[in-house]
């Protein structure tokens, strides 16, 4: 089994996990925030302790516009190899 979480960023500027339609990952309706299933390192440790083979972070914001580059994404996957071996 591999996990793969699709992260990004929500409109309050935290990393979240999320799943969307096609490329529209907003909750229905007018002004619909991003939907959140929870957060990065606390589901992939959830996933490992479930069981899964792999654990796989998606960027799918790609944090360009972001003056620190890639960071917020190196800190979740720092934070994740604390809790999680596969």
């Amino acid at each position: 089994v591999i996990a793969c979480l699709d992260v990004r960023a929500n409109d309050s500027g935290d990393l979240v996990v999320t799943k969307g339609d096609g490329y529209d990952v907003r909750e229905k309706g007018e002004g619909g925030d991003v939907r959140n299933l929870g957060l990065p390192v606390d589901l992939s440790a959830r996933y490992f302790t479930d069981g899964a083979d792999e654990v796989a972070f998606l960027n799918i914001t790609g944090f360009r516009d972001f003056p620190l580059g890639d960071m917020p994404m190196l800190q979740v996957m720092r934070a994740a190899s604390e809790r999680v071996f596969v």
